[in-house]
């Protein structure tokens, strides 16, 4: 979504006045102005009608949706910025003084003689790519195409220090994955890469050899991290146009294109349901001990109360740097509000926790070795997710036993209490999780 035109500042210390012009004036920029966000650019002559009217100090501000011949004789570098910086073509905020009544004269429109290309910055990730793609500051970022892609690919493989760790998540299923841990050790030849999984990479895992498109691993740390996160950001934001088209056969609210000759096969709704089940399981054991040590044990609200302040505040910075930091791979602007809410949510959760396991330490830490060890010797393969799983149930359940030896008949009341409220609360923030997730997507530049 382009971004409104910035009104002029106010003047200081003037009286405000009427406005001279009324909603529906034509009107036409005075000779010698400049856009207000680009110096460099001229647009007396420019003509337009009044769409709103602000008054201030000293003067009036108007809003001025522009006719048809200026749209058309705006000159490509400032659509460019426009672009660029999200901002409205169509409209602008101009000051009072800097436009006059259109007569209805056929005066020139300006156009710029002298072109300032602002420097590129290196440490805006998009001007970073436009260093490697050859392409200035006034230029809008170019599509992922063969020829993009040997230039990064020439970038990449003189910049990358290989081998280096890498993640991998795999989707299993509906807000499910399985991460991966790798060892990247080359790029692939850029003979055998195309627009659709983009540049491909050679990777390890364990004794497995893998083949991986780029845009797919997150670098664990260092230089190659921003290299590989810029390239992803390219990759995923600025499609050719035949692979967005392509994406938009499937997005949501599109037309779906369908094979006459291919059966088509019902859709399956359990995930999903399994999904709100297990959250709904997962907020009813989280209530059962925070209400059973919330009715029985002295001091556990002072302790959730406490630990929940603490983690939330926590929780919450740390949400606002990963979804700034998303929102800036995704082109979201509102990421970081997304994330902080959600950290602070779930940071508040588990202080909450944490402070009542605190007030029954022995229970909860004997519990806890008891669930560590059991997850450990599980003939599973992911031992440590289950061990530290099961070191945070038994935790759990020895703050249970703790409440119910210490008063069992208010322990049982809060169990019950507390079962009910989360096995609500445990959909209703997964159900948030997915609200916010298309609320990203909805809020992209």
């Amino acid at each position: 979504m382009a971004k409104k035109r910035k009104k002029p500042k106010p003047k200081p210390k003037r009286p405000p006045t009427p406005a001279k012009f009324p909603i529906g004036t034509l009107v036409r920029v005075t000779a010698g102005t400049s856009d207000p966000n680009f110096l460099d650019i001229p647009i007396g002559g420019w003509c337009g009608i009044i769409i709103e009217v602000e008054e201030g100090p000293g003067s009036a501000s108007y809003l001025i949706e522009w006719d048809r011949r200026t749209l058309d004789a705006m000159h490509p570098v400032y659509r460019n910025r426009c672009e660029r910086d999200g901002l409205e073509l169509e409209s602008m905020w101009l000051d009072e003084n800097d436009i006059e009544a259109d007569t209805g004269e056929a005066v020139p429109i300006e156009q710029p003689t002298q072109i300032v290309t602002r420097p590129l910055r290196m440490n805006d990730p998009e001007d970073r790519i436009r260093a490697i793609l050859g392409v200035t500051s006034d230029d809008p970022l170019p599509e992922v195409n063969e020829e993009n892609l040997r230039k990064y690919h020439e970038y990449l493989n003189e910049k990358l220090t290989f081998p280096f760790p890498a993640r991998y998540e795999e989707e299993t299923g509906p807000f499910q994955s399985r991460q991966h841990r790798l060892t990247v050790t080359s790029l692939h030849d850029p003979d055998d890469c195309d627009e659709e999984e983009g540049l491909l990479c050679e990777a390890l895992e364990g004794d497995d050899e893998l083949e991986i498109p780029l845009v797919q691993i997150e670098a664990a740390s260092g230089p190659n991290r921003r290299l590989v996160e810029d390239y992803a950001y390219w990759f995923v934001n600025w499609p050719s146009e035949g692979r967005e088209e392509a994406a938009l056969v499937h997005a949501p609210g599109s037309e779906v294109v369908y094979d006459a000759d291919r059966e088509m096969e019902p859709s399956n709704a359990w995930p999903l349901f399994t999904s709100f089940l297990k959250t709904g399981l997962m907020g009813g054991f989280y209530g059962t001990v925070l209400g059973a040590a919330l009715a029985s044990l002295e001091g556990a609200f002072v302790g959730a109360r406490t630990g929940a302040i603490l983690l939330g505040v926590g929780g919450g910075y740390l949400g606002t740097r990963t979804g700034e930091m998303i929102g800036v791979m995704n082109r979201v602007r509102q990421g970081h509000w997304f994330g902080g809410i959600l950290g602070v949510a779930l940071g508040a959760l588990s202080g909450g926790m944490v402070g009542v396991m605190l007030m029954a330490s022995l229970k909860a830490l004997l519990g806890g070795l008891l669930g560590g060890v059991l997850g450990w010797f599980l003939p599973v393969k992911e031992r440590s997710f289950w061990a530290i799983n099961g070191m945070i149930a038994g935790a759990m359940l020895g703050v249970l036993a703790q409440a119910w030896l210490h008063a069992a008949d208010e322990a049982y009341s809060g169990m019950v209490t507390g079962g009910i409220a989360g096995a609500i609360a445990g959909p209703v923030l997964f159900l948030t999780m997915i609200v916010i997730m298309v609320a990203l997507d909805a809020h992209r530049s």
